[in-house]
């Protein structure tokens, strides 16, 4: 996977976590978030964004973050 695609897929999720922060408490936000994510991206974007949680979680703010922790935890 190539850092630039990850890079895209996180300003992605960073984005779709700020537009539905203002519509939703954190907690339900998140789950927006996964949402969002879980209808929209094609299955390649989420297993890419999934794999480089551990390495550029730092980058996912954190209402993103915890969207694709729940995204992982649905594959497993």
């Amino acid at each position: 996977m190539s850092n630039t695609h990850l890079e895209k897929l996180i300003n992605m999720a960073n984005h779709i976590a700020a537009n539905l922060s203002h519509q939703h408490a954190p907690e339900q936000a998140a789950a927006a978030v996964a949402n969002h994510i879980n209808r929209f991206w094609a299955r390649p974007m989420k297993d890419q964004i999934i794999q480089g949680l551990h390495e550029r979680q730092s980058e996912l703010e954190p209402i993103a973050l915890k969207a694709v922790r729940q995204l992982a935890e649905q594959v497993n």
